[in-house]
């Protein structure tokens, strides 16, 4: 299975909803012309025949990632038939343009392009310029994504092992994978909300951003705490939505500065076992390519190139996946003559914050305490979960 369609078994994607829907719905699933992601719905919506995209066509586990066509195979273990889903195109395929009934329900002019997008994620590695192998974006949003781009499809053992997708990326015939934790910003949200109040209410007073002030004047080097960010479950390696956070490590001598320093620091080992297991699976990263509100913070910058020991860049724009759209509008248009072009013309690096040798040496040992921390209470958190569940 998985290596046709580069995606390790979970219920969120699409081919298991469906088949939900033919055990749970078959009246409703009797009746289904086509089941579209949103799209391929907006093509239709406006007045387009119904697209989608390779990347997000990947994302279903009904897709053929090397040949990039609906895959006979995984369709008809299930007894679906092809027809049920969109063409899948490229991304930054010309799909149609806008007709009058659209134009006047749109307000967009009549003969505009309506361009294939793609997946966020890879839209996300596009607009920060990630299009050679080596090159990753780091979206530092409320989950934090690390998307690394590669020449070949990498479909082995170690990548499904540790969860890792493999599916087409929305520049040309590259492939792009993605290591995340489902709390990141959402974690600092949650300290500022629950705990920070007093925070929130001095940004006001004084203008300054809030998560200027939670992260400023923080302890140097490693706290000596361990936070496990799984407070929405796990993503890679260990993708179990089951999973609960934890903090390990607090005493009295704890303060809130140095509480505060412990949260990014978790975050930051966590960030960092998925570059390393995806360098044991074959697929390198050699910097990382900054975006979204957490680039926004030279304090995180800093903590996250020292303990992963890659260098952490900001550039010029923090919504790059934004960004991507217009480079795949701009290049089908005519604006720009191909996607390198834009990119050169789009994309600049700005502050790179070098991994310190000191401070990264400083932090090996943690780290590799880290790695060992949800393996050994993984069981009693799934049982906290269960009696939460009750």
């Amino acid at each position: 299975m998985f290596e046709i369609t580069g995606m390790p078994l979970h219920a969120s994607f699409t081919l298991p909803k469906i088949m939900w829907m033919r055990d749970e719905r078959p009246q409703i699933h009797a009746r289904v012309w086509k089941y579209l992601l949103w799209p391929d719905m907006i093509f239709l919506k406006l007045g387009l025949e119904p697209r989608l995209d390779w990347s997000l066509a990947g994302r279903t586990m009904a897709f053929d990632v090397v040949s990039r066509t609906w895959s006979e195979e995984m369709l008809g273990a299930v007894g679906i038939s092809p027809e049920v889903f969109a063409e899948p195109i490229a991304s930054g395929e010309a799909a149609g343009e806008i007709s009058q009934a659209a134009s006047e329900a749109t307000g967009l002019p009549v003969g505009c392009l309506v361009v294939a997008g793609g997946h966020d994620q890879p839209m996300n590695a596009l607009g920060a310029g990630i299009i050679r192998e080596g090159m990753a974006v780091d979206g530092m949003g409320t989950v934090e994504c690390i998307t690394v781009a590669f020449d070949q499809p990498v479909l082995t053992e170690a990548m499904l092992r540790n969860n890792y997708c493999c599916y087409p990326h929305v520049y040309g015939e590259m492939y792009a994978s993605l290591a995340f934790t489902y709390s990141s910003g959402s974690v600092l949200r949650w300290y500022r909300d629950n705990f920070g109040k007093w925070h929130r209410h001095r940004a006001e007073q004084t203008g300054a951003d809030v998560y200027d002030l939670i992260l400023g004047d923080l302890p140097p080097g490693p706290t000596g705490l361990f936070l496990v960010p799984y407070f929405a479950g796990s993503g890679t390696p260990y993708l179990d939505a089951l999973a609960r956070g934890a903090m390990l490590g607090l005493s009295l001598n704890v303060d809130e500065k140095t509480y505060v320093k412990a949260l990014i620091e978790g975050i930051s080992y966590e960030m960092r076992q998925n570059v390393e297991r995806l360098a044991d699976a074959g697929v390198s990263v050699d910097r990382l390519r900054c975006t979204g509100g957490g680039a926004k913070s030279p304090v995180w910058l800093q903590l996250k190139a020292d303990i992963i020991g890659k260098p952490a860049v900001t550039i010029n724009v923090t919504e790059s996946g934004c960004q991507a759209g217009a480079v795949l509008g701009g290049v089908a248009a005519g604006v720009y003559d191909s996607v390198e072009q834009a990119v050169d013309a789009l994309v600049e690096e700005r502050q790179v914050y070098e991994p310190r040798a000191d401070e990264h040496e400083r932090y090996q040992e943690f780290y590799e305490l880290y790695t060992q921390v949800w393996p050994a209470i993984a069981g009693l958190s799934h049982r906290i979960r269960d009696l939460q569940s009750r």
